[in-house]
C-alpha cells in the first residue's frame, strides 16, 4: 500500500518491521518469518530490478492464485530458503535473474510449477520439495543456462518432475528424486 517517492525500494523496505539488513554480502536485506495470504492477487512477494544481496526465509506464502508466491525479475544475489509456498498459480519464479540460491523450500499444490526459471542463469536449486504441483515440480525455460539442480524431491506432479524446455543448455541435474509424476521424471525438450 506504500505510495510516493521511494516507496517499494530497498530503503523503504528496510524501514518496515518485516525487513532488516543493508543489502551487502555480509548484511543482506532479510525478509523473514512472514505469513502472507495472497488473497487471489498476483504476488505474495515481488522483487524487481535489484542487484542488492537479499534473503527470503521462513515465510509461508499462499493463495496468490493469479501469480506467484515469490516472483523475482531482473535480480541477482538473492537467496530463497526454508519457505512454505503453496496454493499459488506458481510457487517461485525467476525471470532474467542470476546468482540466486533456492534451497530447502516446500513448493507444493501450486497450479503450474513449484519452481520456474525463465531466461535465468547461474542459479542453484537444491534440497527443495517440489511435489504435487499442477504441472511440473521444477521447470527451466527460455534459455535458462548454467544452473545447478540437485537433491530435490520432485514427485507426484501432474506432468513432470523436472522439465527443461526451449534451449536450456549447460545445466547440471543430479541426485534428485523424481517419481510418481503424471509424465516423465525428467523431461528434456528442444
Amino acid at each position: 500500500d506504500a505510495t510516493g517517492f521511494g516507496a517499494h525500494n530497498w530503503t523503504w523496505a528496510a524501514n518496515q518491521p518485516w525487513c532488516t539488513g543493508s543489502g551487502t554480502q555480509n548484511d543482506p536485506y532479510i525478509i523473514a518469518n512472514l505469513t502472507i495470504d495472497g488473497m487471489g492477487s498476483t504476488y505474495c512477494i515481488d522483487i524487481r530490478d535489484s542487484s542488492e544481496y537479499f534473503l527470503i526465509e521462513n515465510c509461508t506464502l499462499f493463495n496468490a492464485t493469479n501469480g506467484w508466491g515469490i516472483h523475482l525479475s531482473l535480480t541477482e544475489y538473492g537467496k530463497i530458503s526454508r519457505n512454505n509456498i503453496f496454493s499459488n498459480d506458481r510457487g517461485i519464479e525467476l525471470l532474467y535473474s542470476y546468482d540466486t540460491e533456492i534451497s530447502e523450500n516446500d513448493c507444493f499444490l501450486n497450479n503450474w510449477f513449484g519452481i520456474d526459471l525463465q531466461w535465468s542463469e547461474d542459479n542453484e536449486i537444491f534440497d527443495n520439495n517440489c511435489s504435487s504441483n499442477g504441472y511440473s515440480g521444477i521447470r527451466l525455460d527460455m534459455t535458462s543456462n548454467y544452473n545447478i539442480i540437485m537433491r530435490n524431491n520432485c514427485s507426484d506432479n501432474s506432468a513432470f518432475g523436472i522439465e527443461l524446455y526451449d534451449t536450456c543448455d549447460h545445466n547440471e541435474i543430479s541426485d534428485n528424486n523424481c517419481y510418481s509424476n503424471g509424465g516423465s521424471g525428467i523431461r528434456l525438450l528442444s
